[in-house]
């Protein structure tokens, strides 16, 4: 079942706002020099407990599992289908936010789901959502970096056949 992204109204102490906007932005700028998706993927998910007290995260997909990412388990799949952005889903009598990671496009996006007793609080779902967005970003820099790369390889392969073709027709030329 899907429930739209409105929470209660628990009220935060002022320090527990600022600590929460303070892990978020921290985890920002570390997030954008993660060497890997699954390293900004892990740094997220460690980071779900400093933002959102008592909730563990874990980062699934409706129907695939990947290098950073696991394929969400039957209900949830279809769950996370229908959800267009962030939103609670629930799932064995148990809630879970979702917080969808910018997808490229076309694809399905990969969601940050988050688990944990309380309901979160209009604050903690913003800055959760941000993270997921970033993270989502860091992971499509990652992707399209790795596609130049084997762009790049593909050319210099091309470039190094196409100079032995050369050579080899100069050769029997002068035969």
């Amino acid at each position: 079942m899907v429930v739209p992204a409105s929470a209660g109204n628990a009220d935060l102490t002022p320090e527990a706002r600022l600590q929460g906007v303070n892990a978020v932005f921290g985890l920002l700028l570390i997030l954008t020099q993660a060497p890997t998706s699954a390293r900004a993927m892990h740094l997220v998910t460690t980071a779900v407990p400093s933002i959102a007290p008592g909730h563990t995260a874990v980062a699934w997909h409706p129907s695939e599992a990947g290098d950073y990412y696991e394929q969400a388990p039957g209900e949830a799949g279809r769950a996370l289908g229908q959800l267009t952005g962030p939103g609670r889903i629930e799932l064995d009598g148990t809630s879970h936010w979702a917080f969808p990671l910018t997808a490229a496009l076309g694809r399905t996006p990969v969601f940050l789901v988050t688990t944990g007793p309380r309901v979160l609080p209009e604050q903690e779902i913003f800055l959760l959502s941000v993270l997921a967005q970033m993270c989502g970003t860091v992971v499509a820099s990652h992707e399209l970096s790795a596609e130049a790369k084997l762009r790049a390889q593909s050319a210099r392969e091309r470039d190094i056949a196409q100079a032995r073709a050369a050579d080899l027709t100069a050769s029997e030329a002068r035969q």
